[in-house]
């Protein structure tokens, strides 16, 4: 039969178990290395999962500090190193994230229409999105306009390279076709073909003039790089690096704004203690003009062997019957008169 008082540890490979052995590593190198790769990865998956939410960048710094902290990083300078290391992965992972927001999808969505216009962009894309020096990339963008309007004007194709965001294409699109929607607004289906340079990242984006005043779509992404150089073109473009500076700098400020409160806290309580240690003792004022130690007498210990004082045994005295001088009773001969005692 089973003991009723068994151990009421969590069993191995649990998560409080886990959280157990984490915590029993507080204040040791260890500790704070893992620390460091638990608040790196969560970075990470924040960055990942919402990059454009603004409480994800409010979240990151706080938990990049106060882990690492609680875990026993409290040297100032391993502080400021780890934030700068810090900083430098949530740029990484910006950029990450955001080429994968680009690269997902290679369709453009309409932009904002001016008020009182007749015509926007219903929608647009590029067939294929991926290709080499020899694919002919064909550009389509679709432009509703009211029944009737026959002043619309040619719709624009404008290519980018991502690298250097320098113009590769700014050109009139050719119009493929023209139908009447169910809501009775004229469809105008506009195409543009042609080949791009091989081994590059390319962004575009649709634009109309309407009235005087450009209408544009989003920016979209085509590529003739293979998916490799298409990362590391995306990595190494002027979107994302200006992205990733601007990152850095919005999180830098708050972590590091994080580090001074810490600072302030930190001296606050050091000039406490110094004003502590000045403080007065009158205890010790009293001793020092009296000349005796008025201190309370110290604590005899529980268990501690208190000292024995060593014993003196009192020695019985007699009286020689010769001379009348005492001596001992164990002595043998009278140290006055020399008579022998029996």
């Amino acid at each position: 039969m089973a003991s009723g008082s068994q151990n009421s540890r969590p069993p191995r490979g649990s998560p409080a178990n886990i959280i157990s052995r984490l915590l029993s590593l507080r204040g040791k190198r260890e500790g704070v290395a893992i620390a460091f790769l638990i608040s790196g990865l969560f970075t990470a998956l924040m960055l990942i999962a919402a990059p454009f939410f603004i409480l994800t960048y409010l979240l990151v710094p706080v938990i990049g500090f106060a882990l690492p902290y609680y875990m026993g990083n409290r040297r100032i300078r391993n502080i400021l190193l780890a934030g700068l290391v810090f900083l430098l992965v949530v740029a990484l992972m910006t950029d990450v994230s955001y080429s994968n927001v680009i690269y997902s999808s290679h369709d453009v969505v309409p932009g904002t229409v001016p008020p009182g216009s007749n015509i926007t962009f219903q929608g647009g894309g590029v067939t294929p999105s991926m290709g080499n020096g020899h694919t002919v990339f064909t550009f389509e963008a679709t432009v509703l306009s009211n029944a009737g309007n026959h002043t619309l004007s040619p719709a624009h194709v404008v290519i980018l390279k991502l690298s250097d965001l320098g113009t590769v294409v700014n050109s009139t699109m050719m119009v493929e076709s023209t139908s009447s929607s169910s809501t009775g607004k004229t469809v105008t289906t506009f195409v543009y073909n042609t080949t791009l340079a091989s081994g590059l990242v390319f962004v575009y984006y649709f634009a109309l003039n309407s009235s005087g005043t450009w209408i544009k779509t989003s920016v979209s992404t085509a590529s003739t790089a293979t998916p490799s150089s298409t990362f590391v073109s995306l990595m190494s473009s002027g979107i994302i690096i200006s992205d990733s500076v601007g990152t850095f700098i919005f999180v830098g400020i708050f972590y590091f704004g994080i580090v001074f409160v810490f600072l302030l806290i930190r001296q606050n309580n050091r000039r406490k203690d110094r004003l502590l240690a000045m403080r007065p003792n009158p205890m010790k004022e009293a001793n020092d003009r009296s000349g005796k130690n008025t201190s309370p007498p110290k604590t005899q210990y529980r268990g501690m062997p208190r000292r024995q004082e060593p014993r003196t045994v009192k020695k019985e005295k007699w009286t020689c019957s010769s001379c009348g001088a005492e001596v001992s009773e164990d002595a043998e001969v009278c140290s006055s008169c020399g008579e022998k005692f029996d």
